[in-house]
């Protein structure tokens, strides 16, 4: 009887440590934050693991004085929760064969220049003809005035009926009546296109102005 509060008290210390290791973890452990992937390096030389050294031997633990029992109920220990697995370390990445070196390529031989074509000779321009001279207006003849004929407005219809008037001037320039001669002289000129030559007389070169008569038989035409 006397080893029962012996076992007793080391059951209540190994459930305090317990306790408390079970409040000192983390309910669950985060996984550690991906990491950028970081440039190859080169492969070092694997050091020589450390030789093992030798485990400490264990202090034994003073039995503890016995203690009283108390009558009140110890709590049934919780059941602590299971760690999580640790994440698996991501496989290091095989580093690249430092002998192998890529050949360099060879530079591609510059091809020859084209030689520029000469350029063709610009065209000579064509010499502008010389302007020909104005040409100057051949200056009008004056007509030279026909000479009259003597017999020209003394046959019948040789006259014109403009041409009545100046001739009737002369035919009645020397008469008294001058009104009447003129006014009868333009109205057989005008009808028979001729006047006798002379202030008098020589109705016979004028047919009609000789043959027109008055109702008495008396000439009509002076």
């Amino acid at each position: 009887m006397a080893r029962n509060p012996n076992i007793i008290m080391f059951s209540l210390v190994v459930f305090f440590l317990v306790q408390s290791k079970a409040q000192d973890t983390p309910a669950t452990l985060e996984a550690p934050p991906a990491t950028p992937a970081t440039p190859e390096a080169p492969a070092t030389p694997e050091t020589p693991p450390a030789p093992d050294t030798p485990a400490t031997p264990e202090t034994p633990q003073t039995p503890s004085a016995p203690a009283t029992p108390t009558p009140s109920m110890a709590p049934s220990p919780s059941p602590s929760p299971a760690p999580s697995p640790a994440p698996a370390p991501a496989p290091a990445p095989t580093p690249e064969n430092p002998t192998t070196k890529k050949t360099p390529s060879t530079p591609a031989t510059p091809t020859a220049p084209v030689t520029p074509s000469t350029p063709a000779a610009p065209d000579t321009p064509a010499t502008p003809a010389a302007p020909s001279a104005p040409v100057t207006p051949a200056t009008p003849a004056t007509p030279t005035p026909a000479t009259p004929d003597p017999a020209h407005g003394t046959t019948e219809g040789s006259l014109k009926p403009e041409e009545c008037a100046p001739r009737c001037e002369d035919r009645c320039a020397k008469t008294h009546h001058k009104k009447p001669c003129l006014y009868y002289c333009k109205y057989c000129c005008a009808k028979c296109l001729c006047v006798p030559p002379g202030t008098y007389g020589n109705k016979e070169v004028c047919p009609c102005y000789n043959d027109w008569k008055t109702r008495d038989g008396g000439p009509k035409c002076p």
